[in-house]
This record gives structure tokens, sequence and C-alpha cells, in this order.
């Protein structure tokens, strides 16, 4: 089982891909390199704190303190950086509430889309994990986009 400074390590690292991704996505960023920098920028920490807290080798270990103050900086809730996204054990996850509510939307406007019919229970169950980790892993709900496509993915 992974230290929760380890857990808040990997979901810094996290963080800052998808901060990447956002900021690829950007026209505006179409010939600006996304850099440790621009991330540091955007979540309230020095490039030289950056740099020690995705060490895994040095000091300082991830703490309250910084966890709390980037949470704080970018809106996340309370707790974010401590929830373990990389643990596939499904009765250890927590998962919280805007999660579980998307997750279940879309679920909901899949399954009553017409798209796909389960009638088979080992399916379903089997669909449902793999749904539940997907919303489980995202680093930000809130922008994470669900389509029909990655319902097959969740089938296989």
């Amino acid at each position: 089982m992974a230290t929760i400074s380890e857990i808040r390590r990997s979901n810094l690292l996290r963080l800052c891909a998808s901060a990447k991704i956002e900021f690829e996505k950007e026209e505006k960023n179409k010939n600006t390199r996304f850099t440790d920098i621009i991330f540091c920028q955007q979540v309230g920490i020095s490039t030289s704190t950056f740099s020690q807290l995705k060490n895994i080798t040095q000091k300082p270990y991830i703490n309250e303190v910084y966890v709390r103050n980037i949470e704080k900086h970018i809106n996340l809730e309370l707790g974010w950086f401590d929830i373990d996204r990389d643990s596939t054990n499904l009765e250890a996850l927590r998962l919280n509430f805007e999660q579980f509510r998307k997750g279940v939307l879309a679920y909901h406007d899949f399954i009553h889309s017409g798209i796909i019919s389960i009638n088979n229970d080992e399916k379903r169950e089997h669909l449902m994990k793999n749904f539940f980790l997907f919303i489980y892993s995202q680093a930000d709900i809130n922008k994470t986009e669900i389509t029909e496509a990655d319902f097959f993915e969740f089938m296989k």
C-alpha cells in the first residue's frame, strides 16, 4: 500500500499531466511549450518546491501544508490529494460525491440511449467496475467527458 506522501506525489504528477493537456488544447498556446514554470504558476508553488516534491528521494515530503495550499489555490475539494487514484482495490477506494454523481448520470444516459442493452449480470458488473475506475482515476472530473466509445472500451 502506498504512503500518503506517495499518493500525494502521484496526484501532483497527475495534476501536472492534466494541466499540460489542457494547456496544449488552447489555440493561443500553439507555439508555446508547457513547462514546470507554467504549471507552478497555475498551482501557486515555486519551481524549486515542485522539483523537490516530485523527486521521491528528496525532502520535503509532500505534507499537509503543500497539498492544502495547492487545493485552495486551484479550487480543488479538500482532500483531493489524499485519494489513491492508482489503486484498483475497489473496496479500499474513496470516491467523492461529484465523481459518483457524474459517473452515475453518464451510466444512466448511456443505458437509456438505446445504443446497447446489458442483460448479463457478469458483463454489467465488469462494465461498472471499469467505469468506476475510469471515473475515479480522472484528475479533474469536472472536465471529463464520457463518450459512447468509452463505454464500449469499458466492456472489453
